[in-house]
Order: structure tokens, then sequence, then C-alpha cells
């Protein structure tokens, strides 16, 4: 299975050359588009985080979850990712208990694991007791897996589904206030290039068996990643005079594990360096509460909010939701972030 898979990457890195993909967003039109490439990203810190353990989204045919985790290690590995640290959901036990497999690769490598809730509810939609309730079933889930000495402090940094804080004052304080109780820190996110939604139109495009949409997707997210980080950059430095290290959010999906290891390459290679969760939340910017109550925003867009600045000139235009959902034809899975 993992031959099939490699021949898979193998097989969309020809027709991709067979192609001449080319990147979008450079040229003429890079003078009027503040995170089009042009020059390096430049001097960045940038810690990664890895979403949903261990299944997020579905699965091409031939590749298993337990390969899906392989190459994602490997890959950080290769690329000199300091402590990446992965966020896990539980309810993966009543349906699916073997990949349990997957936690223990990611803890056999010695990258830690954030509680993530038991069953990835909305806070806003779940309510503040439900919530809470998924957290410390979790939290005992976790503690059976990670037998090490620092379990607890590693199991409990926690990160929340949809990045839905809440969608009232009340349910954001409520729920802060019992993470800080049991000494919980906060796994914000500042960069995102909702790399599942490249993950769906990728398995449509192998179910299609359509080639030259595989390769354009294969070809084409190292630009939106670098948009997204770009942008963050942009962000942090015109709301804070300053760029603060920056907490990448991916997934444990077939196509980050097949393209992560190029995106931390390229990323090397203008000037971003990898640390530790650990150290970028030691920034003081971490210890802020932008008070937003809503869904789906990084940690520097509640902060624009917070402050009523419009940063909308720093998103990617290019690769839309739209866009990437019309690669290979409609796509029907829920949303999982």
């Amino acid at each position: 299975m993992c031959e099939l898979f490699s021949l898979k990457l193998v097989t969309g890195l020809l027709v991709l050359i067979a192609l001449g993909v080319a990147i979008v967003g450079a040229g003429a039109d890079a003078q009027d588009d503040p995170i089009a490439p042009g020059k390096p990203i430049g001097s960045t810190r940038l810690a990664i985080t890895v979403d949903d353990f261990p299944e997020n989204g579905n699965l091409p045919f031939g590749v298993t979850r337990d390969q899906v985790a392989r190459d994602l290690i490997a890959a950080l590995r290769n690329n000199g990712a300091l402590d990446p640290y992965g966020f896990a959901n539980g309810n993966f036990l009543e349906r699916a208990p073997e990949e349990q497999s997957v936690l223990t690769l990611w803890l056999a490598a010695n990258h830690p694991l954030g509680n993530h809730t038991y069953n990835h509810p909305s806070l806003s939609k779940a309510g503040v007791k439900r919530f809470i309730e998924s957290i410390d079933k979790e939290d005992k889930l976790l503690a059976a897996i990670d037998t090490s000495s620092e379990s607890i402090r590693r199991r409990r940094i926690f990160r929340y589904p949809y990045l839905d804080e809440g969608d009232t004052p009340e349910k954001r304080i409520a729920v802060r206030n019992y993470l800080f109780k049991n000494h919980y820190q906060i796994a914000e996110a500042t960069t995102d290039y909702f790399d599942w939604v490249w993950n769906r139109a990728y398995n449509r495009g192998l179910a299609a068996q359509d080639d030259k949409s595989v390769a354009w997707l294969i070809g084409h997210v190292g630009d939106s990643a670098d948009r997204h980080l770009r942008g963050a950059n942009a962000i942090s430095e015109y709301l804070l005079k300053r760029r603060i290290p920056q907490i990448l959010v991916i997934h444990i999906n077939a196509f980050s594990a097949l393209t992560i290891g190029g995106i931390l390459k390229r990323w090397k290679d203008q000037g971003v360096s990898f640390v530790p969760l650990s150290e970028a939340l030691s920034d003081p910017v971490y210890k802020m509460n932008p008070n937003y109550a809503g869904v789906g925003l990084t940690f520097l867009d509640q902060i624009a909010e917070w402050r009523g600045l419009a940063v909308t000139r720093f998103e990617d235009s290019t690769y839309t939701f739209k866009r990437l959902n019309s690669v290979c034809g409609p796509a029907p899975e829920r949303r999982r972030q």
C-alpha cells in the first residue's frame, strides 16, 4: 500500500511536469496583490500543528490511516519540524477502534497530542455543558494512551474544533474559565491554507482518474500556502507592528501527507524556521484575549475584529473555496477543521 501511495505521488508529479503547471498569481498582477509571490517570505518563526487525529477526510483507494500518519511524520522529520503538535478526537473508537494505532505512531515519534474534544463539536451549536463534557472525555482518553511522565502537560493544550470559540461572549468566557482552571493552554491558529478543502478535491480527482486536476492541485497548493503565510505576516505587521511567531494548522489527511514536505522545504528556502508550539505560545501576544465571539477566525483575524480594523486585502482571493470545490465536481463532505 505504501508503494501505491508513492506511485500516485510519482504519477502526479510526472503529469505535473508534462503539463508545465505554472504558479498562479505571479507576473503583472503581483504589484496589486500584497500576498502574491515575488519575494521570499522572509524571517518567520512557525509552529506546526496537525488537527483531527486520527482521521480527516476520506482516503484514496489502497491507502490506510497508518500510512498517512507514517508519511506525515516522515515529511515533518525530513524538513526539521520541531515538536509538531497533534490534536486528537476520540469518537473514532466507536466506529474504527483500530485507528488508535495512528495516535500510537505519533506518540512513538515523540510528538505530543493535545485535546481537540472527544467528538469535535461546534461550541456555538453544542453549548457549554456538552462542550466541556467532550473536553473531559477526550482528556481521559489521552491520559490512557499517553503514559509519559509529561502526559498532563502535553495533553492539556487545547484546540477549538472549527476554530469556534463561541458565538456569544457568555459561551466564550465560560469555556475559557474552565480551560484555565484546569491548566489548559489554548493553541490558537494564525495561518491555515485549508488543506482539508484541497484534500476533498484531491480525493475526487483520484476517484475520477482525472490526472490533470490532481496535478493542478499538487502544483498549486504550495502557492496557496505561501499566500496564507504571507497574509498572516502582513496582518501581524499591520496590527502589532511586528512579526509574531505564526501557528500553522493542517490536518492529518492524505493530501497533506503527500504535499506538506514540499511546502516546508520551499518555506525553509524562503527564510522560515520551525519552532516548537511552546516557543510560539510563549510570545506575549498569545496572552491577549480578543474577546471575539464568532466561528472560524484565526487569532489574528480575531484581533482585527476586536479592533475594528479591516484585513480583507491580505486574504487569498486566488484559491477560494468555490474554486477548489469546483475541481472534479462539487464537494459533498461536511466541513471538518
